[in-house]
């Protein structure tokens, strides 16, 4: 009997290990975001202060490589996650939505740094580093689908 939806439908269910890859990416970029944000606020409170903005200055050179690196992180992470799906473009579309969702993580911070100090930057990149751990390990459990019958 062919598939309801169409004969070239899948008949793996990929939510799970979909789930568990962008679960994993995001705490891994949240975590690797507020690690970068509290080094950039180290940098920016150890540095003499300057008449004019040096946008070449160890600051702000941390925090765009930074953001940059947390992004590939996620970007990586739910790539490599993703693998067993088999469709690059699939892969690609959920990965960059994953370095996204750091870019968004990292806006997210800063009012915890501002409310809680470099407490609630590690704070947050602890909790991560727990989501993070969680998310590796329902992602091993959905590395091989469930086939629908």
């Amino acid at each position: 009997m062919p598939h309801p939806l169409h004969p070239d439908a899948p008949t793996e269910d990929w939510i799970p290990l979909v789930g568990a890859a962008m679960g994993l990416a995001a705490c891994l970029g949240t975590g690797l975001m507020a690690l970068v944000l509290l080094l950039v606020r180290r940098l920016v409170t150890a540095a003499p202060a300057t008449g004019a903005p040096d946008a070449f200055a160890a600051p702000g050179v941390v925090l765009l490589l930074g953001s940059l690196a947390a992004c590939a992180a996620a970007f990586a992470a739910a790539w490599f996650g993703l693998r067993p799906i088999g469709n690059t473009y699939r892969q690609a579309a959920l990965a960059s939505v994953a370095g996204f969702v750091t870019l968004l993580a990292g806006f997210l911070c800063t009012p915890v740094y501002h409310a809680l100090g470099p407490a609630g930057l590690v704070g947050i990149a602890l909790l991560a580093a727990a989501g993070a751990g969680l998310a590796r390990r329902s992602l091993r459990r959905h590395a091989a689908p469930s086939v629908h019958g």
